[in-house]
């Protein structure tokens, strides 16, 4: 069996289903709820195939099922064996982040690190892999051996705190809601938080590694003492921009003409702003404070390391 070739083709097959005008309003709502989490990205080939790949395998639209099994309901009898075997394999994977813990031969033996399941691949699909390196990737299981789906995200070792630290929280918060959940099927629902802690390191990774300010935010906090018509006045600067609420939190981006100049938060009685340098945070604190004025008093400025930023 040609895995790969027949990963491809179903997914084309579900990409193609999916784009009927019948789901423009549910793959609307799902590019919302995608860009919602990681925040906005440029669009490179990159972000388009991970947007893609959620779409199918995680996404529940109005159904509460994903589009790969809508798709297998709808095509059921056309699919092959081979097809129909491997959608009852994949809808039960979900993406996670994997060490090597040993090579024999031919032979990787990978590590969960959320669910600590322990499998073997074959060698030849992690040929790219570096000493201590990390893998992003969907593994599922045909015919008794373990194939990873797609193409592999690799992640130097340092972040794995950094990203295990933040999905346990995640995961913490799920658990509230849910006694009975469990790791698996927390990924299976939630791999947005992957795909947004991964992104960010990617993000990291471009800029030159031997200048240790290139992980280095520059936050400045300041307390509301008047909160009235604050979202009004912001948003009426031609430079600020409201992102996306959540959980009662505005977050806005503050532009220039050249892009981004910093990234602004209002919680609760407080604004956090962050930018990626001292010269940028000065500009960014004098547009506020000549927008709000005595409404607002500086709290503190610090900067921010990598680990704090995932």
């Amino acid at each position: 069996m040609d895995f790969d070739y027949l990963a491809a083709g179903v997914e084309e097959d579900v990409l193609i289903y999916a784009l009927q005008s019948s789901f423009f309003e549910e793959i609307e709502a799902a590019k919302n709820r995608f860009y919602e989490i990681i925040g906005e990205l440029d669009t490179n080939h990159e972000m388009i195939a991970d947007f893609n790949t959620w779409l199918i395998y995680d996404y529940k639209g109005k159904e509460n099922t994903t589009f790969i099994e809508r798709y297998r309901k709808n095509a059921l009898e056309k699919l092959s064996q081979e097809e129909n075997a491997f959608i009852s394999q994949v809808e039960k994977a979900y993406l996670s982040l994997y060490e090597l813990r040993d090579r024999r031969e031919d032979r990787c033996q990978l590590r969960d690190i959320f669910t600590k399941k322990e499998i073997w691949v074959s060698a030849n699909q992690l040929e790219e892999i570096q000493d201590r390196e990390l893998i992003l990737s969907r593994i599922i299981e045909v015919d008794g051996e373990y194939w990873i789906l797609g193409s592999c995200v690799f992640i130097p070792a340092m972040f794995r705190n950094s990203i295990e630290r933040n999905m346990i929280d995640q995961y913490e918060s799920f658990k509230k809601t849910n006694p009975y959940g469990n790791w698996e099927i927390f990924l299976k629902n939630h791999s947005l938080y992957l795909y947004k802690y991964v992104s960010i390191i990617q993000d990291v990774m471009v800029h030159d590694t031997e200048n240790e300010e290139d992980y280095t935010v520059f936050q400045s906090t300041y307390i509301i003492k008047d909160s009235r018509n604050i979202k009004q006045i912001l948003t009426e600067s031609k430079q600020i921009k409201l992102d996306y609420t959540e959980e009662g939190a505005l977050f806005f981006r503050i532009m220039t003409g050249e892009g981004i100049l910093a990234e602004m938060v209002i919680r609760k009685n407080q604004i956090e702003l962050e930018c990626n340098s001292l010269q940028d945070r000065k500009k960014a604190k004098k547009l506020l404070e000549s927008l709000v004025g005595d409404r607002i008093t500086h709290y503190k400025d610090e900067e921010i390391s990598m680990d704090d930023i995932l």
